[in-house]
């Protein structure tokens, strides 16, 4: 009597095993999966990550942010962002260490700390020379900690630490991005709204939360923003973002941006408009993401 209550058991187990993936394999089947526009196609060879990154240049006394688009290949995002630095010295205006034809043996990230590994050229020795060399030195640190995947710097000159002070730093050790070497103007909402999803898209999620009015924290935690900050990345995904206009009202300023994405195949551009409510607490302009259409 045993056996067959047994063998009926394995039978019902069986039965719902198999019903189980026929439904999963059916609901695959009829899922409309979104289709990429070519702008945001990636090719799927092993380990390329296409994303968007600020690059720091040297201009008139202090580090300019530039956006760029960056190929990583095999994951290596320092490689990734040195070789777009590198590429963009034709830009006479800005300038990077590669004006003086610096050359790089390799770049390695170990956990959150990217090694530069400098060859030792009559040209590095110019660099050493220069005046601004903090600059030239932070604008390739902070252009590699834009992204969360990388917290400090480590210059090696022939695969060895190399004694020297900069200020208040020794390139013997991890440098961490420093902040008052950017150029800073008097921000506005405007500004303010652009930094916020600029740090969204950059999965810069911290900087972004630090952005928000204290009306929003209390009811976004940092794990709820995080799920806010994806669904704006789906929901935005391949849109250029520039502010339209500012309308000022006695407590808060409304910034409306545009938000436009080319599709290739049709030959047109694809826009809308977005509101944010920005408000200034504590001296500085925060947005209100409760507000926000």
């Amino acid at each position: 009597m045993g056996c067959v209550i047994l063998k009926f058991t394995y039978r019902i187990v069986l039965i719902l095993l198999l019903t189980t993936i026929i439904a999963t394999v059916g609901l695959i089947i009829n899922t409309q999966f979104r289709v990429l526009n070519q702008e945001e196609y990636v090719s799927p060879e092993k380990g390329k990550v296409k994303l968007d990154a600020g690059l720091y240049y040297v201009y008139d006394g202090a580090l300019r942010r530039q956006s760029q688009s960056i190929l990583v290949t095999d994951l290596n995002f320092g490689k990734a962002i040195v070789e777009t630095l590198r590429a963009n010295t034709e830009e006479t205006a800005l300038h990077s260490i590669f004006d003086y034809k610096i050359e790089i043996n390799s770049v390695n990230q170990v956990n959150d700390i990217c090694y530069i590994n400098f060859e030792q050229t009559p040209a590095l020795l110019e660099l050493w020379k220069e005046d601004d060399l903090a600059l030239y030195i932070w604008s390739l640190v902070n252009s590699l900690t834009e992204t969360n995947q990388i917290n400090s710097v480590q210059i090696l000159i022939n695969g060895k630490q190399y004694n020297r002070w900069i200020n208040d730093f020794n390139l013997s050790n991890p440098l961490p991005r420093m902040e008052t070497y950017i150029y800073s103007k008097e921000k506005t909402a405007a500004d303010t709204v652009v930094d916020f999803i600029d740090y969204i898209k950059n999965m810069r999620f911290d900087l972004a939360y630090s952005l928000i009015s204290n009306e929003s924290m209390t009811q976004y935690d940092y794990s709820s923003f995080v799920r806010y900050a994806n669904a704006y990345i789906d929901q935005y995904r391949g849109y250029e973002v520039t502010p339209s206009y500012t309308k000022v009202y006695p407590n808060h300023d409304e910034v409306i941006v545009k938000l436009t994405r080319w599709i290739e195949a049709d030959g047109y551009a694809q826009q809308m408009l977005r509101k944010w409510h920005v408000k200034q607490e504590d001296g500085a302009f925060r947005i209100d993401i409760m507000n926000e259409n």
